[in-house]
């Protein structure tokens, strides 16, 4: 599915060096754990909702082999991770 929001697309791209689930393969497909399709639209392109699969794991993801639950929580630990690493407002970096 396609992300509208240009800087999240371009944040998720550049911050995946590898599949988010199996870790294993470099070339990686944004997958919307909710999906757009069910009526969130565009409202739904928010990271915590992206997962970057591999070509297998997307497929996976798809078919349901691979638990919604632990897509969102991958998801959110990277947040969190990503999270910790700025600064919190008014801080110097």
């Amino acid at each position: 599915m396609i992300v509208k929001d240009v800087k999240l697309l371009a944040r998720m791209h550049a911050e995946a060096c590898h599949c988010e689930f199996c870790e294993e393969s470099p070339a990686v497909q944004l997958h919307h754990i909710k999906a757009k399709g069910i009526g969130g639209g565009s409202c739904l392109d928010v990271s915590f909702n992206l997962i970057m699969l591999c070509v297998e794991c997307h497929a996976k993801a798809h078919d349901g082999a691979i638990p919604k639950s632990v897509l969102w929580g991958i998801a959110a630990e990277r947040e969190v991770r990503r999270l910790l690493r700025q600064p919190k407002e008014g801080e110097r970096e």
